[in-house]
């Protein structure tokens, strides 16, 4: 798949996430050792309209990207307007 202007997004213990266009679309594209199983997944999952809409899979997971807060930003804001300290894995 000829995906245009990659640009590195986040990097995490599976693997790395890329953002792009795919036809005029902005798309994910991850790649990692996991992907192949992620993306049998996320085909199941998307029968029921759950999770990102999967564009393709060549070796790496291309999917309809989702825009917002980055889970891990997320998750501390909750922590920190609570009183909590933030875990160290966050």
């Amino acid at each position: 798949m000829k995906i245009k202007n990659l640009e590195r997004f986040a990097k995490g213990w599976r693997g790395v996430v890329y953002t792009g266009f795919y036809k005029g679309r902005k798309v994910a594209v991850k790649e990692g050792r996991t992907v192949k199983n992620e993306w049998k997944w996320l085909m199941k999952l998307n029968r029921y309209g759950i999770g990102p809409k999967v564009i393709g899979f060549d070796g790496r997971l291309v999917y309809e990207f989702v825009e917002g807060e980055k889970f891990v930003d997320f998750i501390s804001k909750i922590f920190v307007t609570r009183g909590y300290h933030t875990p160290s894995i966050v």
